[in-house]
């Protein structure tokens, strides 16, 4: 069975930017990066478990996606009870693709995604 993967309003913003980001660049493989970026989030619907734990805690996980210079990690939780999987945040590592704004996705004290969800779409 397949997990539900929803984005937090934190991560869907983040997702906003770094198009944004590379829309400026609008390069064919740029837009390919970007693509590729959101099928690495839709994979998490059959494989949920490919993250790494994140070094904070057991119960938020980490998904490299890209390579130097542009590098992204896909910060989420799993709940294993409602088959669902919570992206909270997308952090950007690369130089070149700085957020326009500040994510607003937070990890809370216990591991719980943003109250607001935003489902993944194809």
């Amino acid at each position: 069975m397949e997990y539900l993967v929803s984005l937090g309003q934190g991560a869907a913003q983040d997702l906003e930017n770094i198009y944004k980001c590379v829309g400026a660049e609008s390069g064919e493989a740029t837009l390919a990066w970007f693509n590729d970026l959101v099928e690495a989030i839709h994979s998490l619907e059959r494989f949920p478990e490919d993250g790494e734990i994140f070094p904070a805690g057991k119960v938020v996980r980490q998904l490299p996606f890209g390579k130097n210079p542009h590098i992204c990690r896909i910060i989420y939780s799993i709940d294993y009870r409602n088959k669902a999987v919570n992206v909270v945040c997308i952090s950007r590592n690369a130089r070149g693709m700085q957020p326009e704004a500040k994510s607003t996705g937070r990890i809370s004290d216990n591991g719980k995604q943003p109250h607001e969800n935003h489902r993944v779409r194809r």
